[in-house]
């Protein structure tokens, strides 16, 4: 969410391809095809586009006064199912001396193209207007560039602070990388990250491996970070729970409280299920 003085500089600005103004919030059309022109990013600013209400094409206010059913009004848009993928928006308002401004911010979408009611809606400068071919194709390449598994997406939560850099500098570098490759390399330790897929070189966040892997408390940022050991006495699931523990933490530390547990447990065979981001162990006893 923007500040009020960062809207202001946003107000004012005439020229961006990322804004959209208007008086009055009544042409339900104009705002879902803004919305969806904002998620597909055609551009590939990266960055959030805005839908004003309450302000004129020269920037001036126009005195709208904001209510909750105007907000909550613009925020059912998303849930139409007229706009897909549903997208990732904001609805909110400030308010001036000379009137308020209600504000649609809109993230890019990571998979377009986005369609509304079938067509995809794209800012050209500073008008809207429905995608050709070309600007089809490329909406999809860039879907596909993004497309990316789990672990490698960025953890958008989490910055370089939540990781234990030690555990990847003393740990981790020394195996994945070649002495004589690791003496020649002046590289900040952010862009070593990035190269071993740690850290996302677009946003400057860790990704999911970099959290799993190296994070103080990965369960901050992904609550199913952790690993459940379960021993049951007898022979199925209705047995009595003897032992339940839930050990989290960076994943080489996990792994060696883990085994210890096994051993100071018999080391039974056990079963691992995975579900979600989460890893549980169930113990069983004959």
């Amino acid at each position: 969410m923007t500040t009020s003085d960062q809207l202001r500089t946003i107000i004012t600005n005439l020229e961006s391809d990322r804004i959209e103004r208007t008086t009055t919030p009544k042409d339900r059309t104009n705002i879902r095809q803004a919305i969806c022109a904002f998620a597909n990013d055609l551009a590939g600013h990266g960055l959030p586009g805005f839908f004003l209400i309450g302000v004129d094409d020269k920037g001036s206010l126009s005195g709208l006064t904001c209510y909750d059913d105007l907000l909550k009004d613009l925020a059912s848009i998303r849930a139409e199912g007229r706009i897909l993928p549903l997208p990732t928006m904001e609805v909110y308002c400030h308010s001036f001396d000379e009137g308020d401004v209600a504000v649609i911010e809109v993230q890019p979408s990571q998979v377009p193209p986005v369609r509304y009611d079938g067509r995809i809606w794209i800012r050209i400068g500073p008008t809207k207007a429905v995608a050709s071919p070309e600007d089809e194709r490329r909406l999809m390449e860039r879907a596909s560039a993004s497309t990316r598994t789990f672990d490698a997406q960025p953890a958008l939560d989490a910055d370089t602070e939540d990781l234990a850099l030690d555990l990847f500098t003393l740990s981790y570098r020394n195996v994945a990388i070649a002495d004589d490759v690791l003496a020649e390399n002046n590289r900040p330790l952010e862009q070593q990250l990035a190269a071993l897929g740690f850290l996302d070189r677009q946003r400057g966040t860790p990704t999911n491996a970099g959290v799993l892997l190296f994070g103080k408390d990965p369960r901050r940022t992904l609550p199913g970070a952790y690993v459940q050991l379960v021993r049951i006495a007898g022979p199925d699931l209705t047995g009595e729970i003897v032992l339940d523990d839930e050990v989290s933490g960076d994943l080489a530390s996990v792994i060696r409280e883990v085994e210890q547990l096994l051993k100071e447990n018999g080391n039974p065979p056990a079963e691992f299920h995975l579900e979600s981001h989460s890893v549980t162990v169930d113990v069983r006893y004959p």
